[in-house]
């Protein structure tokens, strides 16, 4: 399989739904060993909306939040401060983070991803991006808004050495 682009993508209900393939990342493990992350999300369409309608609402400025659920299926998205309140960068609000960690510890649950909106830039990793992964077993979600009509969503893991691509799937919202 050949590398997809941005440009290349199948489009997902109204949300460009981006990949790479297993032949150009590797096996898909960021440690380069075997390991359980993972490779392919499922992304309720509601909270791929709510991650686009924030970026949207925040823009030009960064936002950012978090993912949390339990065996891989989003339960909750939090929506948090970016303290930067800057257009480059982002930074979850540590009072918010504390209280969302509480949270997920109280209902069992996990926390699944990290997500964050690049303005005018691609759904890639920054180097700045790359510096400040606190949670690299997570997920790490970049909205994009380069093309303010059409938001793009990608799914990394992120360690400081290794960038792999996660499948993202957005689906029809589940009971």
């Amino acid at each position: 399989m050949k590398k997809i682009s941005p440009q290349d993508c199948s489009r997902s209900i109204g949300i460009i739904d981006c990949r790479l393939d297993a032949n150009t990342l590797g096996d898909g493990c960021p440690t380069n060993r075997k390991c359980d992350m993972v490779n392919l999300f499922n992304l309720e369409k509601k909270y791929a909306d709510d991650m686009v309608a924030h970026a949207r609402t925040e823009a030009p400025n960064e936002c950012c939040g978090i993912l949390a659920g339990k065996d891989e299926r989003v339960i909750k998205l939090y929506r948090t401060t970016n303290t930067e309140h800057s257009p480059y960068r982002y930074k979850i609000d540590p009072v918010q983070m504390l209280a969302i960690y509480e949270e997920i510890q109280k209902n069992k649950w996990k926390l699944l991803g990290v997500y964050h909106s690049h303005t005018h830039t691609e759904a890639y990793p920054s180097a700045t991006d790359i510096k400040s992964i606190v949670f690299p077993e997570s997920i790490y979600f970049i909205v994009s808004l380069s093309n303010p009509d059409q938001a793009i969503i990608r799914g990394f893991h992120i360690t400081e050495d290794n960038i792999s691509e996660v499948e993202l799937r957005i689906i029809e919202t589940q009971r």
